[in-house]
């Protein structure tokens, strides 16, 4: 078989958009909305939340807002709605006998660091852009840093200088957004450098560009970035995830050669890293919590990169230097 296409069937015609929107980023699937055109009916598949519609089409798909309904079987086929959108198509290429890409080439990739945090305005991206800032100035490594934290508009005050471009980042708005993460979905060509902007001697993704497309990064979208990023020369790119604990971000930093957890006592316990792991305490409050667990930092009260530099360069210095002997 070639391209899956996919009818999304709902009344409510917005839901049923925002629906097949996630879906028309993945890769070989072609997504439309309503009853499927005549020619297509022995081909497509048709999902839907009405298991009434299992009789009417050969190829059908529950959709079901309880993750214990899940059923992989092509007679009785039930998926879990808030499932990240690439894992629900690549289950259904596998039930319905589509060809999965496989076998591919293995490309190189940048490396990965994640930044999470349990709690806001504790100094995670303050670490972040510190950590790259270090990296680049200290080790001489290629970095660039992604935003995925909701409104950290202190952070792109930073960079941008200016909170009154946040919504428009050099001419740059949300349907660039979905061209780039289309592009990156499709492995198309593309000028990633369009994209990266340089303040303070870091590269960084710009914020405002992605500010409303969050949740449409998954993992497969940064598994493709990482490539695009290593054949331009960058060597890690640095994920600020903060506390946005989508499904998509949690999958981002498991999947992290490096996860860092700021000043967090839980989130070890729901975020399996596949790589190393690093607990950091930034001391807001100066009390000290484990010291055999926790690597400490002191607070950057006032918001500059000098003062990264400054407050967080020997003791983040002395992290890197344990990963890279690693």
């Amino acid at each position: 078989m070639g391209k899956l296409k996919l009818y999304v069937k709902h009344s409510d015609t917005d839901f049923a958009g925002i629906l097949a929107k996630s879906f028309c980023l993945c890769d070989g699937v072609d997504v439309y909305i309503g009853e499927p055109q005549e020619q297509d009916l022995m081909e497509c598949i048709v999902m839907s939340f009405d298991p009434c519609d299992r009789t009417n089409y050969r190829r059908y798909v529950q959709l079901s807002f309880r993750e214990t309904d899940e059923n992989l079987s092509a007679d009785n086929c039930v998926m879990y709605l808030f499932s990240s959108a690439v894992l629900i198509i690549e289950k259904m290429k596998t039930i319905f006998g589509y060809e999965v890409a496989g076998n591919k080439v293995e490309q190189e990739r940048c490396k990965t660091m994640s930044f999470v945090s349990e709690r806001s305005y504790c100094g995670t991206s303050s670490c972040a852009l510190a950590t790259s800032y270090i990296m680049g100035t200290r080790f001489g490594f290629k970095t660039i840093y992604l935003n995925l934290c909701h409104a950290n508009y202190r952070i792109f005050e930073l960079l941008k200088g200016d909170l009154g471009e946040l919504n428009m980042a050099s001419g740059f708005d949300e349907s660039s957004a979905v061209k780039l993460m289309y592009a990156l979905k499709q492995r198309q060509d593309l000028d990633i450098e369009a994209y990266i902007e340089q303040s303070h001697g870091i590269s960084y993704f710009k914020m405002a560009l992605l500010n409303r497309r969050l949740d449409d990064f998954d993992i497969s979208l940064i598994d493709e970035l990482r490539i695009r990023l290593h054949e331009r020369g960058y060597e890690y790119l640095i994920i600020d995830i903060g506390t946005n604990l989508s499904r998509q971000a949690i999958e981002i930093a498991e999947d992290s050669d490096n996860t860092f957890y700021i000043n967090s006592d839980f989130l070890s316990e729901y975020i399996k890293p596949k790589g190393i792991s690093h607990h950091l305490s930034i001391d807001i409050n100066c009390k000290n919590s484990d010291e055999a667990k926790v690597f400490h930092l002191p607070y950057c009260k006032e918001f500059s990169i000098k003062n990264f530099d400054r407050e967080y360069g020997f003791e983040i210095e002395s992290i890197l230097e344990k990963i890279f002997r690693a």
